[in-house]
């Protein structure tokens, strides 16, 4: 696939994961490049929790997994 034409769907797919993050579990600190993000916060304890959320919501609403190999 064209690295524009991927960049393009995942922006437009991921774009809920966006807001979820920003929105919802408001989250101050929050990077994404096309299908990559990272979360960034002091509390190692809220991050688990934020990762268990996010988890959730992209099995739930975007039928997405995260790769165990590539999630710290």
């Amino acid at each position: 696939m064209c690295p524009s034409i991927k960049l393009f769907f995942s922006n437009l797919y991921l774009n809920e994961l966006d807001q979820f993050i920003k929105h919802q579990l408001k989250c101050r600190h929050y990077v994404r490049y096309v299908d990559d993000f990272v979360l960034i916060l002091k509390n190692k304890k809220q991050l688990e929790q934020w990762r268990q959320d996010i988890v959730a919501f992209l099995s739930d609403k975007l039928a997405l997994r995260l790769k165990p190999q590539q999630t710290l």
